[in-house]
């Protein structure tokens, strides 16, 4: 993911992010920014009965990556609610190009397994015809 878009998230969700490393395609970049919101705003609802001498319930992401093609979302704690939201999200990659974002045409690549659009494979295709030559 760029730096920039990183960064974005980072901002965004200081809590569940700041030992997070990324390292998946741009085209995921809204699924992790609903997934967080969800976490963040399940955090808060939580969180917002603790009594003083209680603690607070955190979940911090430690790594987001692609594995096999799905987006991997891993946490250092969570429960049910957590859980199914990163499921969820994990099975929406599954249907979502991670280069750009469509939902439209995609499909997994043989090989190194990615979910890509085909408008989006067949730019990378180009680009490695031309990068053969």
């Amino acid at each position: 993911m760029k730096i920039e878009l990183q960064s974005k998230l980072e901002k965004k969700y200081p809590e569940i992010l700041s030992k997070a490393y990324i390292s998946c395609g741009d085209g995921w970049y809204h699924i992790i920014d609903i997934l967080c919101h969800t976490i963040q705003g399940h955090l808060e609802n939580i969180n917002r009965n603790i009594k003083d001498d209680e603690e607070i319930f955190v979940c911090e992401a430690i790594q987001i990556k692609e594995k096999f093609g799905g987006l991997r979302f891993y946490v250092d704690s969570g429960d049910d609610h957590i859980w199914g939201a990163i499921e969820m999200a994990e099975n929406l990659s599954e249907i979502t190009c991670e280069v750009c974002g469509s939902t439209e045409y995609v499909g997994k690549t043989d090989g190194w397994i990615t979910t890509i659009c085909h408008k989006c494979y067949e730019e990378i295709e180009d680009t490695r015809k031309w990068n053969a030559i």
